[in-house]
C-alpha cells in the first residue's frame, strides 16, 4: 500500500502543463498559484491541493476518511484545470499519462485500505 502511495504522489507532482514554451510540473504550478494573488480560486485551489498532499504523507491511525478527503483536494485542482481550458492543451502524455497513473494508484490504495479496514 506504500508504494501506491509514493507512486500517486509522484504521478501527481509530475503531471506537465504546457507552458509558453516549456511544460511546467504540476507541484511548481501549485506551489507559484499559491503565491500570486491576483486570481483567487487558483490560490485556493493550490492551497486545498498542496493540503491534499501533506495530508497523504502524514500518517493516521484510521486513514480512510482522510484519505478520500485528501485524494477529493488533490484531485480538485486538476479538474479545475482541465475544465477551464481547451481539451487540445491537456491533450497530450505529459498530462494524461500521470493523471491516469495518479488516478489509478491513489484509488487502488484507497480500495485496499478499505479492504483492510473491513476484513
Amino acid at each position: 500500500m506504500k508504494v501506491l502511495k509514493i507512486i500517486s504522489l509522484l504521478s501527481y507532482c509530475f503531471i506537465l502543463l504546457m507552458g509558453m514554451l516549456i511544460p511546467v510540473p504540476f507541484i511548481l504550478w501549485l506551489i507559484g498559484s499559491l503565491l500570486i494573488f491576483d486570481n483567487f480560486t487558483d490560490q485556493s485551489l493550490a492551497f486545498l491541493g498542496l493540503t491534499g498532499i501533506v495530508l497523504t504523507i502524514i500518517p493516521w491511525k484510521n486513514g480512510v476518511l482522510k484519505s478520500v478527503v485528501s485524494f477529493i483536494f488533490i484531485i480538485l485542482p486538476v479538474i479545475n484545470i482541465s475544465l477551464r481550458i481547451s481539451f487540445e492543451a491537456i491533450d497530450y502524455l505529459g498530462f494524461l499519462m500521470p493523471t491516469s497513473i495518479f488516478i489509478i494508484s491513489y484509488l487502488a490504495y484507497l480500495i485496499l485500505q478499505i479492504k483492510k479496514l473491513y476484513c
